[in-house]
């Protein structure tokens, strides 16, 4: 069965401290970024999340990656959270968010090795975030392991038309 908890997020349960920030995002304003570690106890495959906290109410959530973007949820296993960056990348004056990832394979041939993932989030005048799948993919299998956020900035610079964003 099921058991009612709540209807209001922790906000600090599971948070990763030093992937969590105070900053200014439009169109929130003074908020806290925070990241947050994977609950596997209650879903083996889920990923970590990150959210936007605005006067100690969570605010939005960024979606992760799941479905056909992430297929090897099974076999992989999150690590951290490299970098986070804050940056207005189309130029509508929305914060958009950059996000650098480490995982590890768990099981498989490449078991216990690791990979990084691109994360690429527009954000919306409604205060939602859009995960931008395919250019993440993309920006990831380009840039490689040692990826920094001003390389995935600049492969939004040369190929984001390609994908919209």
């Amino acid at each position: 069965g099921y058991q009612f908890v709540s209807n209001r997020m922790r906000i600090t349960d599971g948070q990763i401290k030093d992937q969590t920030f105070d900053v200014e995002m439009e169109p929130f304003g003074k908020v806290t970024f925070a990241a947050y570690e994977p609950d596997t106890e209650r879903n083996p495959y889920c990923d970590v999340t990150f959210s936007v906290i605005k006067d100690g109410s969570c605010a939005t959530t960024l979606p992760g990656m799941n479905g056909e973007w992430n297929m090897l949820a099974a076999a992989e296993s999150f690590g951290s959270v490299e970098a986070v960056s804050f940056t207005d990348y189309n130029g509508d004056s929305y914060t958009d968010v950059i996000a650098i990832i480490n995982y590890s394979y768990v099981q498989g041939p490449d078991a216990g090795t690791g990979y990084t993932q691109a994360r690429i989030y527009t954000g919306h005048e409604e205060g939602y975030f859009t995960l931008e799948c395919e250019p993440s993919v993309a920006a990831g299998e380009a840039l490689g392991g040692e990826m920094t956020v001003a390389d995935i900035l600049a492969f939004v610079k040369a190929h984001g038309a390609e994908y919209g964003i």
